[in-house]
């Protein structure tokens, strides 16, 4: 790897490794589509294989989808980050968020410290069905919606077209995954390979719900199911 007069870090990938990403990170990429993510790899600095970055398929078209951690590592990255406050929430009578609002700062070339972006994030806009996951940590979720939106507003030209997965509605999460123009059956529906997800979740396994969610809908009953097995004390 080499670093960047940026300071972002110059991502290069072997053989072994661009075929486990297409294996393991972007199975449903065609050749032109795996091309495209890893550029985007490399342009930003993030390693898939650590799920800084994501590759999403959604009715039948490739989505880039980047971690929250991804964005603060660009951030931090190019050396004029000055940090950001903390969330300011605005709450409806039974306590749900109505909005979250986060400034970041940067450094100018003075050293001077401003405010370089301010994200509002508004929860209906986000979550307008919070039966599902978002229900039981809601403030968490739209913070993190809050801080992509301030982060590529102060960072314009390295996030400029990346987007969290927090902040892709659940509206429109299709229920069906489409690989190349074919629809296939939720796998999840099945009751055997269900369980074997929510052993997955049970077990603390990273961004298997975000990437689960970003392909596929779930009833109201798995979304409970899945709900409580965030709860459940992992050893």
């Amino acid at each position: 790897m080499s670093t960047q007069s940026n300071q972002l870090i110059k991502l290069d990938f072997d053989k072994e490794q661009v075929d486990l990403i297409k294996k393991q990170i972007a199975p449903n990429a065609n050749d032109s589509e795996l091309k495209l993510f890893l550029n985007q790899c490399r342009r930003t600095g993030l390693d898939p294989l650590t799920r800084q970055i994501y590759c999403i398929h959604r009715g039948g078209k490739m989505t880039i989808q980047t971690s929250i951690d991804g964005f603060r590592v660009i951030a931090e990255r190019s050396g004029s980050y000055a940090g950001q406050d903390e969330p300011i929430f605005q709450d409806d009578e039974k306590g749900v968020p109505v909005k979250c609002t986060i400034k970041v700062y940067r450094f100018s070339a003075d050293g001077q410290r401003y405010c370089a972006g301010v994200g509002v994030a508004y929860y209906k806009e986000y979550y307008p069905m919070p039966a599902n996951l978002q229900k039981s940590m809601p403030h968490t979720m739209i913070a993190k919606v809050a801080e992509a939106l301030a982060l590529r507003k102060a960072f314009p030209q390295d996030l400029s077209g990346l987007y969290t997965g927090d902040e892709i509605r659940e509206s429109d999460a299709k229920p069906e995954q489409t690989v190349d123009g074919e629809a296939t059956q939720n796998p999840y529906m099945a009751n055997s390979n269900f369980e074997k997800f929510i052993a997955r979740v049970e077990a603390g396994e990273e961004g298997v719900i975000e990437k689960a969610q970003g392909l596929y809908s779930f009833t109201a009953e798995q979304m409970d199911r899945i709900d409580k097995a965030l709860l459940t004390p992992q050893n």
